[in-house]
Formats: structure tokens, sequence, C-alpha cells
């Protein structure tokens, strides 16, 4: 479990290849085939690389580990029983299980990596604590003793989920549906040793798949989401903590705005979606976008929602998703 050969122990270490714009991981979902995860030297002409060849099953939540040597996400092979895995961005393992943890006890959702991959945050379903109540928690589990404890209880009939790791390893940024129907930001400070909600942000009116927050190198331990605030579209938002630990200042901007693609009456996906910002905090974006042929592709966008150029294929019939961007 965990241990997967690391660039330059076997297979070419990509991070020669690329070219100071960093690596995207993504999942490729083609019609009738296994979801399967990818990489992206960004900048290459090379396209996207197959990282997996996966049997069957859904893939999600990639996340490429801060050495840019593997990658971290969920398969779930049966349907409603994710579990983590990791595989090398050489191409040269195949992937392994992130954790040792009881495959049958527990359902992985989704994971991030402390900044010296010692560690992974994760939210996970513990089916013999909670029986069929479904209920989320968060936890973290250590690389080295394959021990997992839970960060923040979950509140009665509540769940945590989504975390993200800061990137200097201080904080973990997770939603929580503890204060009622809608999930809130919460900031879990480890000097503090506790959990806080981020007051006086705008509600969550809906959390869409693939749309989880995501830190932004433009600012310190400010993150972008993307909030659904009227049926036709959605808005980039990006938060910045501090203010609303001072109370000094509002600390949201909203980015930029995008609508719906139709079919008749009814939204079927977004033009935008699944944004990340670009690990340079230069303002760019990475986005899957749909553009007026309904061709799929992951997009460079700029900070004013504006597409500037494709990083993957174009295609009907193949997808690439869920992009994780890093140096």
């Amino acid at each position: 479990w965990g241990m997967v050969a690391k660039c330059g122990e076997g297979g070419e270490d990509v991070r020669r290849r690329h070219g100071g714009d960093g690596l995207v991981a993504m999942v490729q979902t083609r019609n009738g085939e296994s979801d399967q995860v990818a990489l992206l030297v960004v900048g290459s002409s090379e396209g996207p690389t197959a990282l997996t060849n996966l049997p069957g099953g859904t893939v999600t939540s990639p996340r490429l580990s801060p050495s840019g040597e593997r990658v971290l996400f969920t398969w779930e092979k049966v349907a409603g029983h994710g579990l983590l895995h990791i595989v090398g961005t050489c191409g040269d393992a195949a992937p392994v299980r992130a954790t040792a943890l009881d495959g049958d006890r527990y359902v992985e959702l989704s994971g991030d990596w402390l900044y010296d991959e010692s560690a992974i945050v994760l939210d996970y379903v513990d089916r013999a604590r909670d029986g069929d109540e479904a209920v989320v928690r968060i936890g973290i589990y250590d690389m080295e003793s394959a021990k997992l404890h839970e960060l923040v209880p979950s509140p009665p009939g509540s769940s945590n989920f989504f975390p993200r790791w800061s990137p200097d390893g201080a904080q973990i940024l997770f939603l929580s549906d503890r204060a009622g129907y809608h999930p809130d930001f919460h900031l879990y400070d480890f000097q503090a040793g506790e959990a806080k909600p981020l007051p006086h942000l705008p509600p969550l009116v809906h959390f869409p798949a693939g749309n989880r927050p995501s830190y932004d190198p433009a600012s310190p331990r400010s993150f972008v989401y993307q909030e659904d605030r009227e049926i036709h579209g959605v808005t980039l938002v990006r938060i910045d903590p501090a203010p609303f630990e001072s109370e000094e200042k509002d600390g949201v901007e909203w980015l930029f705005s995008t609508r719906s693609q139709y079919e008749g009456a009814v939204p079927v996906d977004l033009l935008l979606s699944q944004c990340v910002p670009s690990p340079r905090g230069d303002g760019r974006f990475c986005c899957k976008h749909i553009d007026e042929h309904g061709t799929h592709a992951l997009a460079l966008v700029d900070s004013q929602g504006s597409v500037m150029g494709d990083l993957t294929p174009r295609s009907q019939t193949s997808t690439f998703h869920s992009p994780h961007w890093q140096l």
C-alpha cells in the first residue's frame, strides 16, 4: 500500500520534461470504457498520457503529490465503494492502495497530500461505526504508521467532507453541513487545535460535483471555488480567510461567471467548470470547457473567464475532467 516507485527509480523523471508551467493530473472518460488517470505536461505537444489501465469502475479526485512524482486518486471499482489509490507519474508502475485500511469497513471518498507527503487527509465513511447512516468523516492517515485518526468529529446527523490541506500544512479547509442543509466552509488550525467556521460567506446554494475548493497560489491561504448563485450558471469565487478572522474587511472576491448549456429549457452542463488556479499564481485557470458544438476539453482560462486555448484534444465522446494543476 502506498509504495509506488518515485521518478528516477525506474522510468523517466517527468519533471525534467515540463517547461516550467507544471503538470496537470486529470481523469479521462471515454464512452463505453473505464475511467483512467491521465497526466499532461503543460506546454508539451505530446498531449495527455494515461497513467493507469484500470479494468473498470469510476475514477475521481486526482491529486498530484507536492513532488510531482505520484497521483492520489479514488477508484470506485464497485459502485458506492471507493478506495484511495496512488500511481506514479513516470508511467512505469501499476497503481496501489494508498492506505492499509480495511477495504470492507471503510469507503474512502477523496484525499489530499501533506506538503512532505508523510500523511494524507481524507474524507471517508466508517461502516462499522455508522452502519447505514453514511456519515462522512475527515481523518488524517499517517503513511509510516498506517494509522488513521479522525480530525474533527462529525455532529450527529451531519458530515464533514472535501478536505484540502493548506500548502504550508498549518490548516485544513473543509466543508461541513453541521449548521443545516447548506454546507459551510470550516478551517481546522493545528496550532489552535480546533476548527472554526468561516462566517459571513455567501451560502452554497449547490456544490456541483468536481467543483471542490482549491488553494490559490496568487494569495497565501486563499482558495477558490465555484458557487451556484443562480440556476443559469456559476461564479468562480476567491476567499481569503484572514479578513474573516480579523473582521477588518471583506475577504470575498468574485472572479468570473459562466452560464449553463441548455437542451431546450433544461440546463445540462456548464460551459466552464472544475476550474483550478495556475500554480504560478498568475491569474490563469485550468477549466473543463464545453464549446458551442458540445465538444469537451480542458482549457486555459484567464481571470475574466475567457478561453485562452485548449490543453487537451476536443471530443464529444472522450472527456478530460477533474484537473489538478501544480508545478
